[in-house]
């Protein structure tokens, strides 16, 4: 028999519960002192397509006294907490470990511990087929690579600056990073980090380049060891409508704490947005120039970018002719995916929090806005478009014996990404309308990636009783220190079997176990950013 269950522990009065593959029919919870304090029957046990196991679910969200426990059914579980603060330390680290992804400045021992490591890729990068070089130090590496890339760091970044708009308490405690201080969350001050590098790379006309990067991945070094001659690829109108986007949410969120840097944010966000309004026909970024094998982070459509560049200057002005401009993207967006001429419409339908697909953000910036008109048509549809989104991921939970919201063509590269990105969706439908299902089956996710999942990973580095320790990070690998940096969330199972590694070990297994603990199968262990965003932002919208 196998016991699966949150590894971190409960919050009173959230759901809780644990699963087993097979066995007792009865459960305990005891105390740390040994005492049966609830007992239970588990449901009854049904297979579970996406696991390939037959599973059994036990309820004890009745367990509301603060303390340390054991799940006992013939077997023990290792040790839990109930208390209102228990995912403060794991929420804490998911956001500090964008440190850590620090690229061009020293880590320092003070804030970076034994992470420590020397400053990276100061040099000027040249612009791919030109004699220019611009400077565009600084930013985070993207995952487990030293490339650094504006569509996901712009996920990045503004799922930290909703999750602080959204719940601005859960970022009170200082997590130890440079200029950390009393007047600015420290949320905040490594969100900037981000910025100022998409700033840099901003041209003078508005538009923004798609990447730099060397023009090969390097091997399992450290990032100051990385010297070859970093390359900018020209710009596309998908980077240019993230980067209007984020500066125009980055404008107002910075604003009490900083007008200078809130100002040089409206202007990058009105010259993005300018650029895009005289550039109407779409500039897509494409494949790898030849020599080059770096991340090509592809889109197929602008239309989904343009529409969350227009809602987030709506929301900044409060011009209805933003408004008017997202609505009509949006509404081109859809002609388009219904004509299957882009795209996977299903995570369009579902308000998609990717890094290519954005109608989530634009749901974002048009429904949770105060000053938004609740009887606008387009506001309407947003809404309606969240809600449905919400019970799509409800009913996928309900047929998951594990209570996640993917269903077996679901666990492809970054599946946790997609976990988590369901839980905010979920947890925005909670905020609308109160609806209780929706909270629990948010909170389920969150139980997912902290344990309670087919494979018993805590999918977080740095927590849980079984622990990610080989994530595909180079960092990680080359610092000669065992354990892995903190607070990093593991990309998880990916049907997939992309690299050759899991192509050995996982061939054969149902699709939620096709996951591998080592450092070579980057496709199910790296890390990433954007995977480690919606993480904050399920966090703040929980907790």
């Amino acid at each position: 028999m196998a016991i699966f269950l949150n590894q971190l522990g409960f919050v009173p009065g959230e759901l809780k519960l644990a699963h087993a593959t097979e066995g007792e029919e009865s459960f305990e919870i005891r105390n740390a002192w040994g005492k049966a304090i609830i007992t239970g029957r588990f449901s009854m046990p049904r297979y579970d397509e996406a696991s390939g196991c037959t599973v059994a679910t036990a309820d004890f969200t009745s367990l509301e006294q603060e303390g340390q426990y054991t799940f006992i059914s013939g077997e023990s579980s290792a040790s839990f907490r109930v208390a209102p603060n228990i995912y403060n330390a794991v929420g804490d680290a998911l956001y500090k470990s964008f440190y850590y992804f620090r690229c061009g400045c020293d880590l320092l021992p003070e804030f970076a511990g034994a992470y420590a490591h020397k400053a990276c890729h100061t040099e000027p990068a040249v612009v791919f087929g030109m004699d220019t070089k611009v400077d565009v130090s600084g930013g985070w590496h993207d995952a487990g690579d030293y490339g650094r890339y504006p569509a996901p760091g712009v996920k990045a970044v503004a799922d930290l600056l909703y999750a602080y708009e959204m719940n601005p308490l859960a970022f009170s405690r200082p997590v130890g990073i440079p200029d950390s201080s009393s007047r600015i969350p420290d949320v905040l001050t490594e969100a900037r980090y981000e910025l100022e590098y998409l700033l840099k790379m901003q041209t003078a006309e508005g538009s923004v380049y798609h990447k730099s990067t060397p023009m090969r991945f390097c091997g399992m070094i450290m990032p100051e060891e990385e010297k070859e001659q970093m390359v900018l690829i020209p710009p596309d109108t998908v980077a240019t409508a993230d980067v209007a986007a984020v500066m125009a949410i980055a404008c107002r969120v910075y604003e009490p704490f900083d007008s200078a840097f809130s100002d040089r944010c409206k202007q990058a966000a009105f010259a993005a947005y300018d650029y895009l309004s005289a550039h109407p026909e779409a500039v897509l970024p494409g494949r790898n120039p030849e020599g080059m094998n770096t991340g090509t982070y592809g889109d197929s459509c602008d239309k989904d970018e343009r529409a969350w560049a227009a809602a987030a200057m709506y929301r900044l002005t409060n011009e209805t002719k933003y408004l008017d401009e997202s609505e009509r993207y949006f509404a081109e967006l859809e002609e388009m995916r219904a004509s299957n001429n882009v795209g996977n419409s299903k995570w369009m339908d579902t308000m998609a929090l990717g890094w290519s697909s954005m109608g989530g953000y634009v749901m974002m910036s048009v429904v949770f806005n105060s000053g938004a008109d609740s009887m606008n048509p387009f506001y309407q549809k947003m809404r309606a478009r969240l809600i449905a989104a919400a019970d799509d991921f409800l009913a996928i939970s309900k047929r998951s014996a594990f209570g996640v919201s993917l269903s077996p063509s679901d666990y492809v590269w970054g599946s946790n990404m997609n976990v988590m990105n369901n839980a905010v969706v979920l947890m925005l439908a909670y905020k609308l309308t109160g609806a209780q299902q929706y909270r629990d089956a948010a909170v389920q996710q969150w139980n997912y990636l902290l344990g309670d999942n087919p494979t018993g990973y805590c999918y977080v580095t740095g927590f849980g009783s079984k622990q990610v320790m080989h994530p595909h990070h180079r960092p990680s690998e080359a610092d000669g220190v065992e354990a892995p940096v903190p607070g990093m969330v593991s990309g998880g199972p990916n049907a997939g079997l992309h690299d050759a590694v899991a192509k050995e070990k996982c061939i054969g297994l149902a699709p939620a176990c096709c996951f591998v603990d080592e450092t070579p199968s980057y496709s199910t262990n790296e890390v990433a950013i954007y995977w480690n965003s919606p993480a904050v932002l399920a966090w703040a919208l929980m907790f």
